[in-house]
């Protein structure tokens, strides 16, 4: 057996279209393939679960995990996929203050002239995310200047690591958009195909 996982699977079209290649081109393959789904949103896998249900099995070819930690561990081969997975997890704004690193978090907006109802303001103490900051950040700040942590990125980065050594046949595919260097702020409010305030309608 072969173990195939796909991190945030969106409408399961990826997979589906994998799937489809297989069976194309090898379909013995199919019978030594066990999917994982890494999906959190109760709504989003049962859309994956029409969009893959030609190809789910009465032992459960596919199955749904909430979170990459819960997918079995095991000594088979294993391959990760994660198509613009690590741009939609959560992440954390830091801004370099006369108090020096602090983070931006939400307080809710009591001026009924705000639309979104939520405004940006800075952590009152020291948060533990500071300490995931760069060196070369955190020891070279200027009043004014801001960096963006992705420590669920991080933290699942490391387990897709430590899942692949364990299994000692692995591979992975991540599929995302970034740049080599620090980030400042990529958080961004999508609606109807356009940019909108984040804080507007969160959810």
């Amino acid at each position: 057996t072969w173990h195939l996982v796909e991190l945030g699977p969106g409408r399961g079209t990826l997979m589906k279209n994998m799937l489809r290649q297989i069976k194309h081109s090898n379909p013995q393959l199919l019978h030594f393939l066990q999917v994982h789904m890494v999906e959190a949103g109760a709504a989003r896998a049962d859309e994956q679960k029409k969009a893959l249900a030609e190809y789910q099995t009465a032992n459960q070819k596919i199955k749904w995990w909430l979170s990459l930690e819960a997918v079995p561990f095991t000594l088979e081969p294993m391959i990760f996929v994660a198509n613009e997975y690590f741009d939609a997890l959560p992440v954390a704004h830091f801004q370099y203050t006369e108090r020096g690193w602090v983070e931006t978090c939400l307080e809710i907006d009591d001026d009924p002239k705000t639309e979104p109802h939520f405004k940006y303001v800075h952590a009152p103490s020291g948060t533990f995310g500071a300490f995931l900051i760069p060196d070369d950040v955190r020891k070279n700040g200027k009043i004014g200047d801001k960096i963006e942590i992705n420590a669920h990125g991080m933290q699942a980065i490391e387990t897709i690591m430590k899942k692949m050594i364990d299994s000692n046949k692995a591979a992975c595919l991540i599929i995302d958009y970034g740049k080599d260097e620090h980030m400042e702020n990529t958080l961004r409010g999508i609606r109807g195909h356009k940019f909108v305030d984040p804080l507007l309608s969160p959810g």
